[in-house]
């Protein structure tokens, strides 16, 4: 007789703060964050802490990072009817609505399928153009031997991008504002 049992692991993750959880260190540095996380093997727990573990009525909320590409595609391509996504607490239901990124099922592939065509072909290269020019202008800026923080950086492009395609003018000063009301 053979034993065809695999032993449990614990699934861990780095430590983080008992009351806030991974928020304040993944918005402090959120690439140095990921980085660690991948220290931690192919699935890392990351807890979320007691106040999104009351928001939420969970007593122990967590979310799970999927660091290998086989993983990702297993949850998100060839078994996403077999996941579901956290509910939605009723204060943000109440804000963002039901968008892409909170439906499920079929109401998901709805409103993901009018996001699709923006994404391919024609349209994409029609921003190409856009996206050399706001990158070129962002990295003129940088001066050699002085850091910048990629992330913030590359934020405030990615914002510039979409502004300028969804209301056709650059964003003003209003950017630094925009860029911490959505991050």
């Amino acid at each position: 007789m053979t034993n065809n049992a695999r032993q449990f692991v614990p699934i861990t993750g780095p430590p983080v703060s008992r009351w806030f959880g991974f928020f304040s260190e993944f918005r402090r540095d959120s690439l140095g964050f990921l980085l660690r996380c991948h220290a931690y093997g192919d699935v890392v727990k990351i807890p979320m802490g007691r106040i999104a573990g009351l928001l939420l009525r969970n007593p122990d909320p967590a979310m799970y990072l999927l660091n290998h590409p086989g993983d990702v595609r297993h949850v998100l391509v060839a078994n996403q009817d077999n996941y579901t996504k956290a509910p939605v607490p009723p204060v943000e239901s109440r804000i963002f609505g039901q968008g892409v990124l909170h439906a499920e099922g079929a109401a998901h592939h709805r409103q993901r399928r009018l996001f699709l065509p923006f994404f391919h072909g024609d349209h994409v290269h029609s921003y190409a153009g856009l996206i050399a020019q706001k990158t070129a202008v962002l990295a003129d800026g940088w001066q050699k031997g002085i850091p910048i923080d990629i992330g913030q950086e590359m934020t405030q492009l990615t914002l510039s991008i979409i502004w300028r395609l969804l209301f056709g003018q650059d964003i003003g000063p209003e950017a630094v504002e925009v860029t911490q009301a959505i991050t």
